[in-house]
């Protein structure tokens, strides 16, 4: 919200940058807590690439967020990243998965994350 965007402002002296690190570590703090909720919206995206395929489940609190697309974009850029493993190297458990790194350097889980605080 506007007002948890000025404190951070704010606790920052008006420094952009650190002001969106102050607010990931607090929306961070703030997902934890919504994970014991029921997810019962989201998505199911597949798709298939040569011989290989991915289908995976994306689940939210909300049709409004399912619906979003950036929480869409999110869907494809998990589906992109677990087609991108050679046949044999792809991680065995979910845990595995999301300790790998993104592109950008982040985890899988963060990059979760971070897309869950916007």
């Amino acid at each position: 919200g506007m007002m948890q965007c000025k404190a951070a402002l704010t606790e920052a002296d008006g420094d952009i940058e650190k002001a969106r690190e102050i607010l990931r570590i607090k929306l961070g703090k703030k997902a934890e807590g919504r994970l014991e909720r029921q997810a019962s919206e989201g998505l199911i995206l597949a798709k298939v690439a040569g011989q290989r395929g991915v289908i995976i489940e994306l689940n939210s609190e909300t049709d409004f967020v399912a619906r979003n697309d950036q929480f869409k974009a999110l869907g494809k850029s998990l589906v992109e990243k677990l087609l991108s493993y050679e046949p044999g190297t792809v991680p065995e458990t979910l845990e595995a998965f999301l300790a790998d790194t993104m592109e950008g350097g982040a985890t899988v889980a963060q990059f979760i994350n971070d897309a869950g605080g916007t």
